[in-house]
């Protein structure tokens, strides 16, 4: 999986699709903790979320920058407001050393998998929100090669 694999494809208008691949540790999008504190400006109480897992924003901005990159290689602007969308996705995660299972039935969860992803593509642009994906195919797996990276392919395709 190389950060560099990019197809598009266009075929009249009737179909629109791109491809491409991120290299690292994909991480999930699990809970946030409130951190209350004040305004720098208003001196106002003010309230942030921060996420609990100290991976989701670096994931999410590989992604983006993975989708920017695939996107000016390939002069796709991305996909118009409203424009439905199909997802098809396979994560591979890393084999923990002691575990012995083919697949990995344990965290991260597909669906917070998914859930930060879909939240790196809307921050790309590629997509305007993540409602216009309404198809989606995914799965996750280790790597069943030391030649195996973790990371994720992505398909993106637009359904007319």
């Amino acid at each position: 999986m190389g950060g560099g694999q990019v197809n598009t494809s266009r075929v009249g208008a009737l179909c629109e699709s791109i491809t491409f691949s991120v290299e690292g540790i994909p991480a999930s999008k699990g809970s946030y903790r409130p951190v209350t504190g004040r305004s720098r400006k208003t001196g106002k109480p003010v309230t942030r979320l921060i996420p609990m897992d100290k991976k989701e924003r670096p994931w999410r901005e590989k992604v983006r920058q993975t989708v920017l990159a695939a996107m000016t290689d390939n002069h796709f602007d991305g996909f118009a407001r409203g424009v439905p969308v199909e997802l098809c996705v396979g994560f591979v995660v890393v084999r923990p050393k002691t575990v012995r299972r083919y697949s990995p039935t344990v965290k991260p969860d597909l669906d917070k998998l998914l859930r930060c992803l879909m939240d790196g593509l809307t921050d790309s642009g590629i997509i305007h929100d993540d409602a216009q994906i309404i198809n989606i195919a995914a799965s996750k797996g280790y790597a069943r090669s030391p030649d195996d990276h973790p990371g994720c392919v992505v398909r993106l395709t637009a359904i007319y």
